[in-house]
């Protein structure tokens, strides 16, 4: 199966934001192990905020080293993506 294809739409100080672009057959909802150990090492100690492909904001929790779980958030402030 194809991995989740998103892209980087801001940072700030505690978080990182992405959204998911729908190109393959998985989501980053579905990839989030795959998506989480990719970003942790560039981002090391930063949220990891996403933007579903319903168009929804969510946070992949993460341990500082792999994908724990969900959470809820909201959109960004200042973020037109």
């Amino acid at each position: 199966m194809t991995r989740a294809n998103y892209i980087l739409v801001g940072t700030n100080d505690t978080t990182v934001y992405i959204a998911d672009l729908n190109l393959s057959a998985m989501s980053v909802t579905n990839d989030a192990e795959a998506v989480v150990a990719e970003i942790v090492p560039r981002f090391k100690g930063k949220r990891i905020v996403y933007k579903d492909s319903d168009g929804n904001w969510d946070e992949l929790v993460h341990n500082g080293r792999e994908f724990t779980g969900f959470a809820p958030s909201k959109a960004p402030e200042g973020l037109l993506y």
